[in-house]
Parts: structure tokens; C-alpha cells; sequence
């Protein structure tokens, strides 16, 4: 189902806000449907083991894939920059979910 809503954007940029350890990251990096993907997270322990499960994965090209530690609040992106983010489960984590998608 995710994928079918994807495909609007594909070769846009992504956004795997809350990221944690990376599953969706590396899935959507590793399908090289998107230009960039952004696994983003506030927790620099998640993005230390987002970036050691990237480094352990052998069919991943990380060309087009960034790690950014960022409140969800304050994202550090110019507006309309990003095509989609995908938020995994974490969206009840957020303070406010409409500010962390507002300059998107």
C-alpha cells in the first residue's frame, strides 16, 4: 500500500522522519526509486545505529542518502524542497506533527 502512494514521487526526495534505526531508510534507499533519502532523527543514538545498519548492508548505495539529526519542529530544509516524508510510527513522539510537515 505505502509503495502504490509512493510512486507519485518517485525520483523526489524523501524524508524517514523519526527514522530510529533506519529499516525504512535503507528500504527506501535501497530501492533507488528516489533521488535522496533523508533518514532524520533527533536522537543521535538512533542515527549512530541508523548509520552502523547502513554500513553492515551490502546492497546500498549511500550516494543519495543522508543522515540528519533535526528536530521535526525545525527542520532544516527550504520549503518545498522535500517531496514526501514518510513517518513510520513515531508521530505520537512529535510535540506537534502539523509543525513538523508545515514548511514542506
Amino acid at each position: 500500500m505505502m509503495k502504490d502512494y509512493l510512486n507519485l514521487v518517485i525520483g523526489g526526495r524523501i524524508i524517514d522522519a523519526s527514522c530510529a534505526s533506519g529499516i525504512f531508510s535503507r528500504i527506501f534507499a535501497k530501492s533507488e526509486l528516489f533521488s535522496l533519502v533523508v533518514a532524520l532523527d533527533f536522537s543521535e543514538t538512533m542515527l549512530k545505529q541508523c548509520y552502523d545498519f547502513i554500513k553492515q548492508e551490502r546492497n546500498i548505495s549511500q550516494e543519495n542518502l543522508i543522515l540528519v539529526r533535526a528536530d521535526i519542529a525545525r527542520l532544516p530544509f527550504a520549503s518545498s524542497s522535500i517531496d514526501v516524508v514518510h513517518a513510520g510510527a513515531a508521530l505520537h513522539c512529535w510535540p506537534s506533527p502539523s509543525a513538523g510537515v508545515s514548511i514542506l
